[in-house]
């Protein structure tokens, strides 16, 4: 595998970014490490169809730490709600492994598309979330609910290396609970799906081809972990701060555009391989 500066700073630049958008928006740095390395890993490389697997399993290594730093700061701040917290966990464990097992099983061209189209309705929710800000207050559903969306929301992470913010802080913010406050939660619920992730992963990964792969363990490509590993965890605390100051709308704003455009990203490049495979046979 190619390692040379320019992929080290790429890795430095992708982890700062990571951390930033893990406090800032509580949704782990994964919609921004998986298509960073999805894209890298090609010129570093790696074989074509192992590419999002490594990808996803280096994002959640990456967001086990972001997600512990940015616990760290949102708990200061007194904004999680440590009923949810509680009650997500345990389906997030549960979750976490089946989707480690289904990843290892989808081509890298399905997960480029779920990942893509994923972003999409996340993006949509968070706008439409917009609109309810006036209406009436609605109570939290019962804990048995709440864990059983749990188990949905820690599968889809381990497909789509993400520390589950895309999917909790939407819908927390259905139930009108206050951004900050999901945003936090988000955070702290990232750190045990990632841990789950992160050994799923590596796991399913050992008997596979990416086991061959220079540099790696499983699917975890512990190159780009070290570079992105430590400017996210610092970067994170930046965000956390930076989330307790800026207007709610404007943070809903940004989560659901940020989102948009990594999803045009993902989609495109899909859509071209595709392509290129049809051309190619």
């Amino acid at each position: 595998m190619a390692i040379s500066w320019q992929f080290i700073v790429i890795y430095l630049l992708g982890g700062a970014l990571a951390g930033l958008s893990a406090g800032l928006l509580g949704i782990g740095g994964g919609l921004i490490i998986v298509p960073l390395l999805a894209t890298v890993l090609g010129y570093a490389g790696f074989p074509s169809n192992e590419i999002m697997h490594v990808a996803v399993a280096t994002s959640i290594s990456v967001i086990l730490f972001t997600s512990f730093s940015s616990t760290v700061a949102h708990v200061r701040h007194s904004r999680v709600a440590w009923g949810v917290f509680w009650c997500f966990t345990p389906g997030l464990i549960i979750g976490a492994s089946i989707g480690a097992k289904i990843a290892d099983l989808l081509p890298d061209s399905a997960m480029r598309i779920i990942f893509g189209t994923f972003v999409f309705l996340i993006a949509s929710s968070m706008f439409k979330g917009n609109k309810l800000k006036n209406t009436k207050h609605r109570p939290l559903p019962k804990n048995y609910i709440l864990t059983s969306v749990a188990v949905f929301i820690g599968m889809f992470c381990n497909i789509l290396g993400m520390g589950g913010g895309s999917l909790i802080v939407p819908y927390l913010s259905r139930y009108q609970l206050e951004i900050r406050r999901a945003i936090a939660t988000s955070a702290v619920c990232g750190f045990p799906t990632a841990l789950t992730g992160v050994i799923a992963l590596a796991l399913v990964g050992l008997d596979e081809q990416a086991n061959s792969i220079p540099g790696t363990i499983g699917y975890i490509y512990w190159i780009a972990f070290a570079c992105m590993v430590l400017p996210s965890v610092a970067f994170a605390q930046l965000g956390a701060r930076l989330a307790h100051r800026l207007p709610s709308e404007k943070l809903r704003r940004i989560f659901a555009w940020f989102l948009i455009i990594v999803g045009i990203d993902m989609l495109c490049k899909a859509v071209f391989d595709l392509f290129l495979n049809v051309v190619s046979q």
